[in-house]
């Protein structure tokens, strides 16, 4: 029995996939591409997506004046509450071209990248803490050859 193989999806299909689908991302999920954090089952969907985007960044124990690195940042949502809200200083990264352009006219003191986490050339230790919600999913898990026997 075979699966697809067990190489991930290129950062260029990914970029391409989400600049095809730019306009009914941004219909349907607002200013964030993952899904949320209900916790009275009540929230509305905005509500969660906040929700989880909070919880990671208090988990991650980031300060003010700390350097963050936000992989996978889609609209930015996340990063520009992390520099103004926090303080923080932060490099977010995406692989769609649509999601870059779009977060950068949003201003903010950000340094975005239309780049791939797994090929950046960032320092090493460069930085505080490094988050990813959701944006990591496909360098995670990977699909694989199935064998019998």
């Amino acid at each position: 029995m075979s699966a697809p193989s067990n190489m991930a999806r290129p950062p260029d299909d990914v970029g391409r996939h989400y600049d095809e689908l730019d306009a009914f991302y941004r219909d349907v999920w607002g200013e964030h591409l993952h899904h949320g954090l209900w916790v009275s089952g009540r929230e509305t969907p905005e509500e969660a997506a906040w929700r989880l985007a909070d919880f990671v960044i208090e988990e991650s124990g980031v300060k003010d004046g700390d350097a963050v690195c936000d992989v996978g940042c889609g609209y930015g949502a996340t990063a520009r509450r992390l520099a103004q809200e926090h303080g923080a200083r932060v490099t977010a990264l995406t692989v769609s071209e649509a999601q870059y352009d779009y977060a950068r006219s949003l201003g903010g003191d950000i340094s975005y990248r239309l780049q791939d986490w797994l090929a950046n050339d960032l320092p090493a230790s460069s930085f505080d803490a490094v988050i990813a919600i959701e944006g990591s999913c496909r360098d995670l898990i990977r699909p694989r050859r199935i064998t019998s026997g």
